[in-house]
């Protein structure tokens, strides 16, 4: 969800809540570069909050599902702005002062993730002081974070689908050999492990050479359980590296009470 900058009454933002409400899970997506613009305290920055962080927060606000934060153009950030943990706490500290967002927070039944990612990664392209983004001659592209939102949601998502099926299979163990669709279904959970990672991972060799192979292998098994887990595992464990690289992306209703986190600036 991005710039929802509309009347209370359009019909776009009713029909954007109502898809909210139907969701497995929500990212709004903020503007790294209009944020780095409200960390330098200029009029515009300010005008980006009011005019479209707030009124995305405040649908978001609404949901009972998952909902993450995505912090795009994380490479317009130099290191005269800070490291990146130092730069997320002080966009952290920034959020936090708005009310929609403790509202997002405290509606949450689970810890909202704030995502700092970027396409292209560092050294791409320059940032002149007017906010223009020129790209360097000769850069390649190396994507940052880009896989963490995917690996926010999955986990949970498969973790539900899969309690939903087994209950299916016991259900249905109890009533005799006859398999219903959902019964096959469970089966079919591991091959949607083996799709989906390849379509996340397969361009990304530091993942895929650990996760690829061990799902080629597990999916012979003949209950297909591995490689479920073996996939839940990885993501779980590329979602807690990223968790111990940026301990402030993780916003709890405890830690946005916390007086000692708000006052950090």
């Amino acid at each position: 969800m991005r710039d929802p900058a509309r009347e209370p009454g359009d019909p776009a933002v009713a029909e954007l809540a109502a898809a909210s409400a139907s969701a497995d899970a929500l990212f709004g997506v903020l503007d790294g570069l209009r944020l780095r613009r409200c960390l330098r305290g200029e009029p515009v920055g300010e005008l980006y909050l009011d005019s479209i962080v707030d009124p995305l927060l405040s649908v978001m606000a609404g949901a009972k599902v998952p909902a993450h934060l995505i912090i795009t153009k994380w490479d317009v950030f130099g290191s005269t702005e800070g490291s990146d943990r130092e730069i997320l706490g002080r966009i952290r500290d920034l959020l936090m002062r708005r009310p929609h967002f403790q509202d997002v927070v405290s509606g949450q039944p689970v810890p909202v993730r704030l995502i700092p990612v970027s396409a292209v990664g560092r050294g791409f392209a320059t940032v002149a002081d007017n906010g223009i983004v020129h790209k360097r001659p000769g850069a390649r592209p190396a994507p940052f974070n880009v896989e963490i939102p995917f690996c926010t949601v999955v986990p949970d998502l498969f973790d539900r689908i899969g309690r939903s099926l087994e209950r299916a299979l016991r259900e249905a163990t109890v009533r005799g050999p006859r398999r219903d669709w959902r019964v096959a279904s469970l089966n079919l959970l591991p091959t949607l492990a083996h799709v989906v990672a390849r379509a996340a991972f397969g361009q990304r060799d530091r993942w895929w050479d650990d996760l690829g192979p061990m799902l080629d292998d597990d999916l012979a098994a003949t209950d297909g359980s591995r490689a479920r887990r073996a996939l839940l595992h990885r993501l779980r464990s590329v979602l807690a590296a990223f968790e111990a690289q940026f301990p402030d992306a993780v916003v709890t209703q405890q830690t946005s009470d916390d007086p000692a986190k708000t006052e950090r600036q």
